[in-house]
């Protein structure tokens, strides 16, 4: 009775631990980066919006549209940013006018989809039109990003559970077992077999002078 109840004495302080640095490292730290990150790409989202409507007013106003290529410099300066695209309102529908970088215009596969993209939208209003421009951010480069945000994270937890294993392993081996050993022989020798098969070592500690 006295081996196990050792052993589970020892067992549960390093489940209960281990199972709070799972949490932390697993579930609770990653998921704050995360919301971090995510609040980081929708503030950029948002402020190139912003600039890139206030660019396509000033164009429309002043009738000089070569001033867009401002949105493609502030997509160059963003890697957080996928495409940004200009849509005018016409007869309560929105319309594409325009789509940054230039080359997606030409590529059949890519469409706006709110499902695959982080967007914000900002809105675009003239005199002469209104309209909004959409910058997005695909969410399967979120999440890449994400991880390897978290990776040192994940590592970290499996240096600490190699810690704990090996700190587990070195303490049953070199505590629980000789104490067990020694049960042994003591309930031997209690029971009338004076021959212990006990293998006295030489320790200069507690384990040694039982």
């Amino acid at each position: 009775m006295f081996s196990p109840s050792l052993l589970l004495k020892l067992i549960v302080p390093y489940v209960t631990a281990l199972s709070l640095i799972a949490f932390a490292l697993l579930y609770a730290v990653p998921k704050q980066q995360k919301a971090a990150f995510l609040e980081d790409v929708t503030g950029q989202l948002k402020a190139i919006s912003q600039t890139a409507a206030e660019g396509v007013e000033i164009a429309i106003e002043e009738e000089d549209f070569s001033s867009l290529s401002i949105i493609n410099r502030l997509l160059e300066s963003n890697p957080n940013v996928t495409f940004a695209a200009i849509y005018i309102e016409e007869d309560g529908h929105s319309e594409q006018f325009a789509i940054y970088p230039s080359e997606l215009a030409e590529d059949a596969a890519f469409s706006v989809d709110e499902d695959r993209y982080l967007i914000h939208k900002y809105p675009v209003e003239t005199p002469l039109l209104k309209g909004s421009v959409w910058v997005g951010y695909d969410k399967t480069l979120f999440e890449q990003q994400t991880l390897r945000i978290n990776t040192p994270v994940y590592l970290s937890f499996i240096f600490i559970l190699l810690i704990l294993l090996f700190s587990y392993r070195t303490i049953a081996r070199s505590v629980v077992k000789p104490i067990r050993e020694a049960a042994g022989a003591a309930d031997a020798m209690s029971s009338g077999r004076l021959e212990s098969s006990l293998d006295l070592v030489s320790r200069p500690d507690e384990i040694g002078i039982l």
